[in-house]
C-alpha cells in the first residue's frame, strides 16, 4: 500500500507542476488592439493568477505527501527487521526510563517511586502484579496475625489440591486446606471477605 501511494503522490505532484507551468505560460498571454489609433494592452492571462496560487499550493501539498510515503517506505524497510526493532525499542525504552526518572520528581514530588513488589501504606496498599498480590497478602497477615498464620496460609497456598472441571469454584477454607483451627479459618474467612 505505501508503494501505491508513493507513486500516486508522485504523479499528482508530477501533474500539478506540468499544469502550473501551462497556468505559469497562460498568464503571461497579452491581448495589445489600437481601436480609433490609441495603443491598449489587456493582460488577460492575469485572470488565472489565483488558480495558478491554488494549484502551486496543491503541488507543494504533494510533494509532503510524496515524502512522507518515502519516509514511511524507508521506515518500514529499516524497522520490518525484528532485530534492529527490538534495538530501536530498547534504545527508546532505555531513554524514556531516564527522562522519566529525571523529570517525574521534580514535576511530582509526593510522588515516592519504588523498586518494591509492594507498598502498604496508610491510605494506600498496592502491588506490581502477579504473584506479588500473594507476597502482599502474607505481609499484611504476618503483620496482623504473626509469623506462624502467615507461614502456615504459604504452605496451604503452596500445597493446595488441584480441582477437576466439575469442582465448585470456592471450597469453604476448612476442606480447602484441611484446617482445623477456628481461629485460623476465621482469619482466612475475614480476609476472603474483603
Amino acid at each position: 500500500q505505501v508503494d501505491a501511494g508513493l507513486k500516486r503522490a508522485l504523479v499528482t505532484f508530477a501533474s500539478a507542476r506540468v499544469l502550473n507551468g501551462v497556468i505559469s505560460t497562460l498568464q503571461g498571454t497579452e491581448v495589445v488592439a489600437q481601436p480609433l489609433g490609441f495603443g491598449v494592452t489587456l493582460s488577460v492571462g492575469q485572470i488565472l493568477d489565483p488558480v495558478n496560487d491554488l494549484v502551486e499550493q496543491f503541488s507543494d501539498l504533494m510533494l509532503t505527501a510524496t515524502l512522507v510515503f518515502g519516509v514511511e517506505k524507508f521506515l518500514l524497510t529499516l524497522f520490518g527487521n525484528w532485530a534492529v526493532s527490538a534495538l530501536v525499542t530498547a534504545v527508546l525504552g532505555a531513554w524514556l526510563l531516564l527522562y522519566w526518572r529525571q523529570t517525574c520528581p521534580a514535576r511530582y514530588p509526593k510522588i515516592q517511586l519504588t523498586t518494591s513488589l509492594f507498598e502498604v501504606q496508610p491510605n494506600t496498599v498496592t502491588c506490581a502484579g502477579g504473584t506479588a498480590g500473594i507476597d502482599m497478602m502474607l505481609s499484611l497477615i504476618r503483620h496482623q496475625h504473626g509469623l506462624q498464620l502467615a507461614t502456615q496460609i504459604s504452605d496451604w497456598i503452596i500445597l493446595g489440591r488441584m480441582r477437576n472441571s466439575t469442582d465448585p469454584q470456592r471450597l469453604e477454607i476448612a476442606p480447602r486446606y484441611g484446617a482445623h483451627n477456628l481461629s485460623d479459618v476465621s482469619v482466612c474467612e475475614t480476609n476472603r471477605g474483603t
